[in-house]
This record gives structure tokens, sequence and C-alpha cells, in this order.
């Protein structure tokens, strides 16, 4: 068979890691299809879960100094109650221990996704619920925000600066530290098209109607964005 030359149901069954990659980028019901048929977790477990940690990784000394000016703006508020000491002593901690919290937030946070999900669809929607389809369906959707991270990746070597800033966020810089201002720097157009991925995967998966199915995505994205508002908040 061709490089996604996708003509029979057998092909869909048998597509390799490769067009499953191609596939949820540009024609992703024919990935999620294949992902019906044969649920995938590995790639689906490594993303989710380690996602933005590999850019961490890679870009370990910008990381380290994103990091700390963080904390350091967190814990200097006049209401915090952090002593100087404490405060360089965090500081001193942070970039690993973000690390580990990440991975676990990530863990957390896509397991609550992914059953809250199968319980609505299941028991409030009545649709069709895998919760083998749904771990590998929201994993490979994940797979634009990847590009992000190669993206911000590159400009770090230019800029200095860990992310790259394509949210709405920036036409409102007053709002920095509010909810708001979190909400609205935590969208992208990578996260966008996941959640369009998302959408296509859960309609095809559950057989529900589109607003049915647009209820729970918008669910997923929800817990998504308010899981991390605290540290949009706070970024450029």
């Amino acid at each position: 068979m061709a490089f996604f030359k996708i003509e029979t149901e057998e092909d869909i069954k048998n597509l390799n890691f490769l067009e499953r990659i191609y596939g949820i980028l540009f024609k992703p019901s024919i990935t999620i299809k294949n992902l019906m048929y044969q649920p995938k977790l590995v790639y689906p477990a490594i993303v989710k879960i380690g996602g933005i940690v590999f850019l961490y990784l890679l870009r370990y000394p910008v990381y380290a100094k994103h990091i700390r000016e963080l904390l350091k703006m967190r814990l200097s508020q006049p209401d915090a109650g952090f002593t100087p000491q404490e405060i360089e002593l965090a500081m001193k901690l942070a970039p690993k221990s973000v690390i580990t919290s990440t991975l676990i937030n990530n863990l957390l946070s896509w397991l609550f996704v992914v059953l809250a999900a199968y319980a609505i669809i299941k028991w409030v929607f009545r649709g069709r619920a895998d919760v083998s389809e749904l771990f590998s369906i929201t994993g490979y959707a994940y797979t634009p925000v990847l590009i992000y991270f190669l993206i911000c990746f590159i400009a770090s070597f230019f800029t200095g600066e860990l992310l790259v800033d394509m949210s709405p966020a920036l036409l409102f810089p007053s709002l920095k530290g509010t909810t708001t201002y979190g909400f609205l720097r935590s969208i992208d157009p990578f996260m966008i098209w996941q959640f369009v991925i998302v959408w296509i995967g859960i309609k095809m998966s559950s057989r529900m109607n589109n607003s049915d199915v647009t209820w729970v995505t918008v669910f997923a994205f929800l817990v998504t964005v308010f899981v991390n508002i605290d540290y949009y908040k706070l970024l450029d």
C-alpha cells in the first residue's frame, strides 16, 4: 500500500504509525476509524503524560529560567507570606520538582477527562462509550500540540523564551494575572485543532448527535484549560 493510499476498510485497519499520525492531522476520520478497530495506547500515553516535559528537557536552561521567573513572581506577591530565603530555596528546587508535578498532573487530568467523558457519554447521553477508544482518540488528538512544542523549541533559540504566544491574550496584556487572561492565554490554534479532532473522534466513537458531542467536547476543553489556568495567567 502506497503511503496513505486508502481504498478499502482493510487499508484503514492496517495503517502504520506514520500513517496514523498523518491521518490524525489531515484526515482524522480515517485514523479515528483505525483506532476504533484497534485502540492504541502507547503513543497516547507518551504524548499526553510527557507532552510539554519533552520541551522542558530539550531546552532545560531556558525552561529553568522560565520556571524560576514565574515562581518568583507568584511567591513575591504581598499576600504570599514567604521570606526571601524561602523564595530563594523554592526557586532552586523548582525546575526538577515542576517536571515531576507536571507528569503527575498530566496523567491525572487525562484520566479524569477520559473517565468523566466516558461516564457522560454512557450514562447521561446514552451513547456508545469505550474507554480504550477514548484514551486512544484523545491521545492521538494531542498531536497538533506537539507541533506547537516543536515551534516553541525552534523559536527558543532565537527568542530565549520557552513558549511562543499565539493566544488571544496578546490583545489584552492589561489583564495579566487574572483568570480571564489565563483562560485566553491557554487558547491557541493548535489547541483548537486538538479539540476539533476530539470532537470528530467522540462523534464517530459515540454515535451521538452533534449537540451532545459538543457538550462533551466543551467539558473536556474546559477541564484542560482550568487545570493549568494558574500557570497561564502569569505568562507574558
